[in-house]
This record gives structure tokens, C-alpha cells and sequence, in this order.
């Protein structure tokens, strides 16, 4: 399973533009090293997302928050459940890096956390930031 792009996130600012295309290509690099059992490509994925989730969730927060927007709490306890599982995988990897079921199992927590995520929090915010262009500033 390959993620793509979704046009609907796209909020015109280019720090977080830029930034929701990596996670997606890191994602997909994780898959495809779980698929393949590639060590090293799944340890440098994880460390990769582990990362640059921390950096992106800092200034998404940023812009939903200068943004004016509401719902912003909800938008950070996402956030920090997705930290959290992404955390557990590591943890769990770690201890067993060949249990196949187990990594199987973390990864969709993952993705289908940050689907979730993207689908009630990041689309929401992006529309509103692209309908709202005075809030924020697109760079």
C-alpha cells in the first residue's frame, strides 16, 4: 500500500505543504521496508518519522493556532496519541524487529492514526487556512 498526496490538504502555506509530502513519502518508505523485511530501511524510516512528526506537529500547531481556528485542543491530543503510538512502535520494534504480525499490526495503528488525523484535523484546518488567507501567512 502506497500513501499519496491528497489535494485537500494542501493548506498554500509551504513550511506544512512541504512537510505533509514527506511524512507521506517516510510512511511509504516504512511500509515498503515492513514489507521487505529491511532492517535498516525500517530503522531509518522510524527514526526519520519520529523526528520530523515532532517538528511538523510543532508548526502545524503553530498555524492552527494563529490561524484563529477553533478545535485546536483536539487538533494537539491527535498529535500527541499519534507520538504516542508512533513511540510504542518504536519500542515494540526494537524489542522484536522480526515479529512480522506484530509490525504489521503497529504500522496500520500508525497510518490509520495519521489518516484520522489528516481527515479531521489537517483537511478542516487546510480549508479554512485556503478560505481564510488574511489569518496566516502563506509562507
Amino acid at each position: 500500500m502506497i500513501l499519496e498526496p491528497v489535494a485537500l490538504i494542501h493548506t498554500g502555506n509551504d513550511l506544512i505543504d512541504t512537510q505533509h509530502r514527506e511524512l507521506i513519502e517516510l510512511l511509504n518508505m516504512l511500509m515498503l521496508g515492513i514489507e521487505a523485511k529491511d532492517h535498516p530501511r525500517i530503522q531509518k524510516s522510524l527514526q526519520g518519522l519520529t523526528r520530523y512528526v515532532v517538528e511538523h506537529f510543532t508548526d502545524e500547531e503553530a498555524l492552527h493556532q494563529n490561524s484563529g481556528m477553533g478545535g485546536f485542543s483536539e487538533h494537539q491530543m491527535a498529535h500527541h496519541k499519534i507520538i504516542g503510538d508512533l513511540d510504542r512502535f518504536v519500542q515494540a520494534y526494537n524489542r522484536y524487529p522480526d515479529s512480522e504480525v506484530q509490525n504489521m499490526q503497529l504500522l496500520f495503528t500508525v497510518v490509520r492514526d495519521f489518516m484520522q488525523q489528516l481527515e479531521h484535523h489537517d483537511v478542516p484546518l487546510a480549508v479554512y487556512v485556503r478560505t481564510h488567507p488574511e489569518s496566516v501567512s502563506t509562507k
